[in-house]
């Protein structure tokens, strides 16, 4: 069992006091998905794009395994990293994400950033995470579940600035990935009311610069909880997917 930072057993408890009892069954559940046809028709008729088109086949390919115009291809979904509450999780071949649900499912946020810092107290505690210093990128989005005038529950997403102080605020779930890969679509989407809080889309168009931050982010791995997933086959049509270490 990795060593688990204790700041965030700390911010589990006093948020399950805080909201009610948490059902260790519940789960935050992020699909990252492929960018729409039409995005990347979009992309297609870029100047970039356009520029690559009169190379050569050879400096095509070249160009695309570079991803200078990353919304040609389709990237793999799999090895992004992502913290939350305590765990640590890379996404599968699928795309997914998952983590033991520590709070009451009506606001997330997510932030999409190569490298974050953890802020020592002593030994393996710490106080709190943070966004690494300018010029590190960060994108970060509110992700809020409300109800409409007819009872309709659906999400409210849009982007946030940072604050000042640049402490990660404790809802926050961490994409570990430069911001250039992940397009979050902001505005109103419908939802379904489920235990699990399964987000909107998230879309990854882009691998570049991605392995080099598993590579850091495996560096953190030591402080938080791995992530372990069983898939049992629950019908001759359906499988399920279940934590095993919460």
């Amino acid at each position: 069992m990795h060593k688990q930072v204790k700041v965030w057993t700390l911010i589990a408890l006093a948020l399950g006091l805080l909201t009610g009892h948490v059902r260790s069954d519940n789960r935050i559940v992020v699909y990252l998905k492929h960018a729409p046809r039409e995005l990347i028709k979009s992309i297609e008729s870029s100047p970039e794009a356009a520029t690559l088109f009169k190379q050569t086949p050879g400096q095509q390919a070249t160009a695309l395994l570079q991803a200078q115009v990353p919304g040609l291809l389709k990237p793999g979904l799999g090895g992004v990293a992502a913290v939350y509450g305590g765990y640590f999780n890379i996404s599968s071949k699928d795309g997914l994400i998952s983590f033991p649900l520590r709070h009451t499912p009506q606001k997330l946020y997510v932030a999409i950033t190569p490298l974050i810092h953890l802020v020592r107290v002593k030994g393996n505690t710490f106080s709190h995470r943070s966004y690494a210093a300018e010029p590190t990128p960060v994108a970060l989005y509110a992700l809020e579940m409300k109800k409409d005038e007819k009872q309709r529950t659906y999400w409210e997403v849009k982007k946030e600035a940072l604050p000042k102080d640049r402490i990660i605020n404790p809802l926050t779930l961490v994409l570990m990935t430069p911001p250039a890969n992940v397009i979050i679509p902001e505005g109103e989407f419908l939802a379904t009311e489920n235990p699990q809080l399964i987000l909107p889309d998230i879309m990854l168009i882009s691998r570049e610069g991605n392995d080099e931050c598993l590579l850091k982010a495996i560096d953190l791995r030591q402080y938080f909880e791995s992530i372990t997933v069983e898939t049992k086959k629950a019908s001759e049509t359906s499988t399920q997917h279940m934590i095993k270490n919460i």
